[in-house]
């Protein structure tokens, strides 16, 4: 199957993200209720599915009218920030691809890996990508996350001598892993958003390479 996934940049990303929070959640509070938001006002439902990740390889899966969200029990159960993780991720989608997903055909998980298959494998690609960007986005926001690693990294530093080097790749990790409990998101999200912002120390091999 053809599809085509309209370019959209980053910072029309960003602006997607902003507005959305605005309307969401002005009070700017963290950890985002991304949950409470998916439910209550974007009115879309959650409906849990046992060893849907065995069946899926992926935790979560949106519907073809994009008015419901199948997780995998366990992960709804037992591991609450892959489930906000997915769900947001699940939820871009719908802000994102309602077009796209019209001409989509599959109502159950088979039907949903008959369809990847037969997707130009760049462009579903490309379509994750987008989804995950804004999923990110709006569950760490650029201002928060900017001060939460400030607190972070300090902590570190203060707290154990093994971390002294602000820079190294131990530090990302820690921060990555601290702030996924702020933000109540996976460590990944995290650490994506960090190096997307560049809010990593300036020895940090990753912003050198930005140099």
């Amino acid at each position: 199957m053809r599809i085509i996934v309209p370019f959209i940049s980053l910072d029309d990303l960003r602006d997607k993200a902003k507005d959305f929070l605005s309307r969401y959640h002005p009070s700017g509070s963290i950890p985002v209720p991304i949950d409470d938001i998916v439910e209550l006002e974007l009115r879309i439902s959650v409906i849990p599915v046992e060893g849907l990740s065995h069946a899926l390889g992926e935790p979560g899966l949106i519907s073809r009218d994009l008015l419901t969200i199948r997780i995998d029990q366990n992960v709804l159960e037992k591991k609450p920030f892959l489930y906000r993780t997915t769900i947001a991720h699940e939820a871009a989608h719908a802000i994102l691809h309602r077009d796209i997903f019209s001409r989509f055909s599959y109502s159950n998980e088979e039907g949903w890996i008959r369809l990847v298959q037969s997707i130009d494998e760049k462009a579903f690609r490309h379509l994750e990508w987008q989804a995950g960007a804004l999923a990110s986005l709006i569950c760490v926001p650029r201002q928060a996350l900017k001060r939460e690693v400030g607190i972070a990294i300090q902590k570190a530093t203060t707290a154990s001598a093994g971390l002294h080097e602000t820079g190294s790749p131990l530090m990302l990790q820690y921060v990555s892993q601290y702030l996924s409990r702020v933000f109540e998101v996976q460590p990944s999200m995290v650490r994506q958003r960090i190096e997307d912002e560049g809010f990593l120390p300036p020895s940090a091999p990753s912003m050198q390479s930005k140099a």
